[in-house]
């Protein structure tokens, strides 16, 4: 069998950490990670200063909740993940307070579907 190339991961604008709609240490799958949204694309770094962002998903129609008791931020109907488009797929995060939750829900909510946050 031939050997499967992956897609190049997307390049990164220069000025996405400073242009970004928000960045910041979340918890994925029971991992700290330092996110940065930039226009409808979520990449991943292990730190600020990495270098190297990876690209964790990008979307257009996707809904954005806010679980307030758990601090719990939920995107569903994702459609691009890092490795391209993909079946409907659902990404939670966890903020350390509200006020960061709060933040990431509105950052998000910018550019997704709304529901409301819930108590």
């Amino acid at each position: 069998p031939e050997p499967v190339e992956k897609p190049p991961q997307d390049a990164v604008p220069l000025d996405f950490l400073t242009a970004c709609g928000m960045k910041g240490f979340v918890v994925h799958r029971r991992v700290k990670l330092f996110i940065v949204l930039y226009e409808r694309t979520v990449y991943s770094m292990d730190s600020p200063e990495d270098i190297e962002p990876r690209k964790l998903f990008s979307f257009n129609d996707a809904t954005v909740t806010l679980d307030k008791p758990t601090l719990t931020i939920t995107v569903t109907n994702v459609t691009e993940h890092a490795g391209g488009p993909c079946a409907p797929e659902t990404y939670k995060f966890q903020s350390d307070d509200m006020e960061d939750a709060q933040a990431w829900f509105t950052a998000i909510s910018k550019i997704a579907t709304v529901v409301e946050a819930e108590d």
